[in-house]
């Protein structure tokens, strides 16, 4: 899980300049992958910005001006506001309390919260771990062309997890995110294409290049 560069403007901007800016940076996040690729189950992780300037950001301050509009409404304020509760910054670390503001805003078709809500889900973090509605947020967000989440959904049907096992589906959704320089998906999308038949794998490339974003990613 990335933190959003909109923290760093909410600070610089008034509330009311924010409200129109939206979130600056739309990817979160590591996508789930199988266990030979990496050691550990993937989970979301800010990935704060090393600038010394952004090392000065008043998180608490930017909390309280993100729940200002997180509560008229504001999506990208949700998820923003997200992710410093789950990471516990500028305020008490609250998994519970983030898996809620994801969910607000994936019910308002906000790909980056569908893709995060359903890691929430697959690791059992601030919601009971429930792979199948892990797989479902991981589609709404993927459909949309939200990278991790077709790399999470790839995965989830090539390990059967949540979804009935299809490697030729799996390793479509892997192609996908590779095409748009996934990074784990790059990295894993040879080891799935060995995993097929030959005829598999060119039906997963078919199944690849047929496909489109239902909605632009919000």
């Amino acid at each position: 899980m990335k933190m959003l560069y909109g923290v760093f403007l909410i600070v610089c901007c008034t509330v009311a300049s924010v409200a129109t800016c939206g979130a600056v940076e739309s990817g979160p996040h590591k996508a789930a992958v199988p266990k030979a690729a990496v050691p550990k189950a993937a989970v979301p992780k800010a990935a704060v910005p090393k600038a010394a300037a952004m090392e000065k950001i008043d998180y608490a301050d930017a909390a309280k001006k993100l729940q200002l509009l997180a509560d008229k409404g504001n999506v990208s304020a949700k998820v923003e506001l997200g992710y410093l509760y789950y990471e516990g910054k500028g305020v008490k670390k609250d998994y519970a309390r983030a898996a809620q503001l994801f969910r607000e805003a994936a019910d308002k078709g906000n790909a980056n919260a569908q893709s995060d809500l359903g890691k929430l889900y697959q690791t059992g973090t601030g919601v009971q771990k429930d792979p199948a509605e892990a797989a479902k947020w991981f589609r709404l967000a993927a459909d949309q062309g939200q990278t991790d989440a077709q790399t999470s959904l790839g995965m989830a049907y090539t390990l059967g997890e949540g979804v009935a096992q299809d490697k030729v589906e799996g390793l479509k959704w892997i192609l996908i995110a590779a095409g748009q320089q996934q990074k784990l998906a790059l990295l894993i999308k040879d080891q799935l294409i060995h995993g097929v038949t030959k005829e598999e794998a060119m039906e997963a490339d078919r199944r690849a290049k047929a496909w489109k974003p239902a909605t632009p990613v919000k």
